[in-house]
């Protein structure tokens, strides 16, 4: 997934882990795309995240992600990067 706002971008994909759990990998932009920042990683509980959308200051927001990680991990809430 991808979101853009002014001159905002992030992107997530997700990837497997080697203890069998998946994470969402975030990345974000500031210049369109020109410099990147440091990825942020939250685990899911699924193999895809169901949304991501980004305001003008820099805030990502990720949907069906878990605030932490571990076998009881459920896609709650939206969070914010």
């Amino acid at each position: 997934r991808v979101a853009l706002r002014g001159n905002v971008v992030a992107f997530v994909c997700v990837h497997g882990r080697s203890d069998g759990g998946n994470v969402a990998r975030i990345r974000r932009s500031f210049d369109v795309g020109t410099t990147w920042g440091d990825p942020v990683e939250l685990p899911v509980a699924d193999t895809e995240v169901s949304g991501l959308a980004a305001s003008p200051e820099g805030g990502v927001l990720v949907a069906g992600v878990c605030k932490e990680p571990g076998a009881s991990c459920k896609a709650g809430a939206t969070v914010l990067v």
